[in-house]
């Protein structure tokens, strides 16, 4: 299992991207990855998750790119397992 940091992700160039995705998941063998850092963490606890300050906007830009990156590959790679934590709630990881 990896929890992959996202904020700012999409943000970033495809070539980029893919490069962390093996660096991160792949030469680990992951076998879940749970994306982290995918929100600007200054909105309200019950969403929308994204700011309202023009900064958060550069730490959480590409949010549409960042999901179609994992939705890739989620779609290329079905045996490995996409999970997301609850907010605010504790959770036991083993």
């Amino acid at each position: 299992m990896v929890f992959l940091g996202v904020g700012g992700l999409g943000s970033q160039t495809e070539t980029y991207r893919d490069e962390y995705w093996r660096e991160i998941v792949e030469r680990t063998h992951a076998d879940r990855v749970v994306p982290i850092h995918w929100d600007s963490l200054v909105g309200p606890i019950e969403g929308p998750f994204t700011g309202k300050l023009r900064s958060m906007r550069f730490l959480s830009g590409g949010s549409k790119l960042t999901l179609e990156f994992l939705r890739r590959k989620a779609a290329a790679n079905p045996n490995l397992e996409f999970t997301t934590l609850p907010r605010y709630d504790p959770v036991a990881l083993f």
